[in-house]
C-alpha cells in the first residue's frame, strides 16, 4: 500500500486556500472466488478450472505457485488461460495425493 497526499483546491475560486489530507491506495485482497471440479482421484491429474480475484493481472505459469497441502504443482502442471486486472483463471493439474483409510 500506499500513502499519498490528497490536495484538492477549488480552481473558479483563486482567493480560497486548498486543503490536504493524506489517501491510502490499498491492494485488494485476493480471493479464490471458484474453483471445480473438488474432488478427483487420488492418482492425480484431475484438471481443475480456478477463478481468482484480484490476482496480479499478467500473470503467468512461472509468477503462480500452487499447492496441494504441502505438495508444490509442478510449473507446467498450472496454465493461466486468462488474466485480467479484474480476475485471473487457472487451469490446474492436480498432483497424486493419499487417502485415509475408510472404516468398515
Amino acid at each position: 500500500s500506499a500513502l499519498v497526499p490528497l490536495q484538492i483546491t477549488p480552481v473558479a475560486q483563486v482567493n480560497l486556500a486548498s486543503t490536504t489530507q493524506n489517501f491510502q491506495f490499498i491492494r485488494p485482497e485476493v480471493v479464490l472466488a471458484s474453483f471445480s471440479p473438488t474432488r478427483g482421484v487420488y492418482t492425480g491429474g484431475t484438471v481443475i478450472n480456478a477463478i481468482i480475484n484480484n490476482f496480479p493481472e499478467g500473470s503467468t505459469p512461472g509468477t503462480v505457485k500452487v499447492k496441494f497441502g504441502n505438495t508444490l504443482v509442478a510449473a507446467q502442471n498450472v496454465t493461466v488461460p486468462l488474466s485480467t486486472r479484474a480476475s485471473t483463471q487457472l487451469r490446474i493439474v492436480a498432483p497424486p495425493g493419499t487417502i485415509s483409510p475408510t472404516p468398515v
